[in-house]
């Protein structure tokens, strides 16, 4: 079995000006990674707003 003992989202910008990737953790249990459409407007807002969405309803079903 692997244990992870630390969290971590890394992404690199490669060759655009801004980096449209992001990431959620919910731990032990989920990794979240989102993507934005490379050239399109906003999608780092895209990207980061699924992301944590996806976070937050993932930390409310744990409550049920």
């Amino acid at each position: 079995m692997v244990k992870i003992k630390q969290h971590i989202f890394f992404s690199g910008q490669g060759k655009r000006t801004n980096n449209e990737d992001s990431g959620g953790i919910n731990p032990g249990k989920t990794f979240i990674v989102t993507d934005g459409v490379g050239g399109s407007n906003k999608g780092e807002v895209a990207s980061r707003i699924l992301a944590e969405s996806l976070t937050e309803a993932y930390k409310k079903t744990e409550k049920i």
